[in-house]
């Protein structure tokens, strides 16, 4: 895919995650091969996998949010926190979705690529529930709940980001707001192996459970 021939929504997400139109349209390009090279059948579009969030999105581009409750697991001396990412192993959604590969795939060497791929010089946002996706749609504002500028592998216990939240998002976590946290993925359709942490959102509305509520403290 040529770079020329992103969509605004695909634009806005590679401004939103610190990729350059042209580095996003190879990963794309990327994971249509991989898409076109799977013996699965039938494959769901990203229309279809994205359709919670009402957005819609080219084919081949795998790329998944899933909401879940999550730790802070500790406050660092700058204020920021350690929010759990991932789990440390494989993983699916608790929502009933399609998934067009058997799970997620996580452990600490997808982890050491993912944190290579992530930059750190544009930190990632964290809105709430995904607005930043949904804005084009709706017209609503997407105001960002923090940022993410470092990811962490934690042995046991999955990826983390080192996360700065907004003293807006702190207060209304604190008040009981919002518990949740939901990554956006990049993931290969082949393998199942998540490639990029994208963005991320606080959210009520969880799909993996198991994991202790989101804290600002």
């Amino acid at each position: 895919m040529n770079a020329d021939h992103l969509s605004a929504e695909e634009l806005r997400i590679a401004q939103s995650t610190g990729m350059t139109p042209e580095q996003f349209a190879k990963s794309l390009a990327e994971e249509a091969a991989q898409a076109a090279l799977s013996a699965r059948m039938p494959q769901p579009t990203m229309a279809e996998i994205f359709a919670k969030c009402g957005v819609e999105l080219s084919e081949g581009m795998a790329l998944a949010q899933c909401s879940y409750s999550v730790a802070a697991l500790a406050a660092q001396p700058d204020g920021r926190v350690l929010v759990q990412v991932t789990p440390a192993q494989d993983f699916t959604p608790a929502d009933g979705r399609t998934m067009d590969v058997p799970a997620w795939r996580m452990n600490s060497t997808i982890a050491a690529r993912v944190i290579a791929a992530f930059s750190t010089q544009q930190p990632a946002v964290i809105d709430y529930e995904h607005q930043t996706l949904k804005a084009e749609k709706n017209g609503q504002p997407a105001p960002a709940a923090g940022w993410m500028h470092a990811l962490r592998w934690i042995e046991g216990k999955g990826l983390h980001a080192l996360a700065e939240l907004t003293e807006r998002a702190k207060e209304q976590i604190k008040a009981g707001e919002y518990r949740y946290f939901s990554p956006v993925i990049q993931y290969s359709t082949k393998t199942g192996e998540i490639t990029r942490l994208l963005m991320g959102a606080l959210t009520n509305n969880p799909a993996i459970h198991g994991m202790a509520a989101i804290s600002a403290e």
